[in-house]
């Protein structure tokens, strides 16, 4: 054998540079002095180039392609919600209750309660003193009828009150316009009222105030009445 046939050269397997190593240890495991991978000396695929080490070394083979991997399904779309029922206060029939007749009731006609009825009315009071800093004061109606009605408002306090509070900045005879919103009218009823009362809620802050309907318009009228025959007894 001669000299040129003492050694062999070929690719590393890792790197592909070529490596030069001598015939004897062919098929044993050696190590690539450029990238330090281990692998059977002579390369996978045996001898590639035999005593010449100027030969170029084959490039290595190919990586196998591997096919892309499937596109993740869309996630799935979250149920529908079932539509939200409407609140009573939108409802076209609000619930009506009669209010049980008072012996000392001064008013000409029934009294009857709506769920979610309202109203408001202008602050005219002083707003340093009551701490109230809004044009329109706002409260849940009581109890209705033809005639009138009442809600609860808030006194302010005062220390020189027995009670500690005194009545909301209206007067008993005084005249106020009223904006009423009633369920299952279009639009707010807007009517002129006198204060009839406005009485103490125990010790409480909370004082009642009555309200005799002075000036009524045509719309206030039919809604008035129609709540009216609701809470009437069939």
């Amino acid at each position: 054998m001669s000299q040129d046939q003492a050694y062999i050269v070929y690719g590393c397997g890792s790197c592909g540079r070529r490596i030069f190593s001598e015939r004897r240890l062919l098929g044993q495991t050696g190590v690539c002095p450029v990238c330090g991978a281990q692998g059977p000396v002579g390369g996978a695929l045996g001898v590639v180039n035999i005593g010449n080490p100027s030969a170029p070394a084959p490039a290595p083979a190919p990586a196998p392609v591997q096919a892309p991997a499937p596109a993740p399904a869309a996630p799935a779309a979250p149920p529908i919600a079932p539509a939200a029922a409407a609140s009573p206060a939108a409802s076209a029939e609000p619930k009506v209750e009669p209010v049980p007749v008072d012996p000392g009731d001064r008013r000409r006609a029934p009294r009857f309660k709506v769920e979610h009825a309202k109203l408001d009315i202008e602050n005219t009071a002083n707003r340093a003193l009551t701490g109230i800093n809004s044009d329109l004061l706002h409260y849940e109606i009581r109890d209705l009828s033809a005639t009138g009605l009442s809600f609860v408002a808030q006194g302010p306090k005062d220390g020189r009150s027995i009670r500690g509070f005194r009545p909301p900045e209206i007067k008993v005879d005084e005249q106020i316009p009223i904006t009423l919103h009633l369920p299952g009218t279009f639009r707010p009823v807007v009517v002129t009222g006198r204060v009839a009362r406005i009485q103490q809620n125990g010790t409480k802050n909370e004082f009642q105030v009555g309200i005799e309907f002075k000036k009524l318009g045509d719309d206030a009228k039919v809604a008035l009445k129609k709540l009216a025959d609701r809470a009437t007894p069939s």
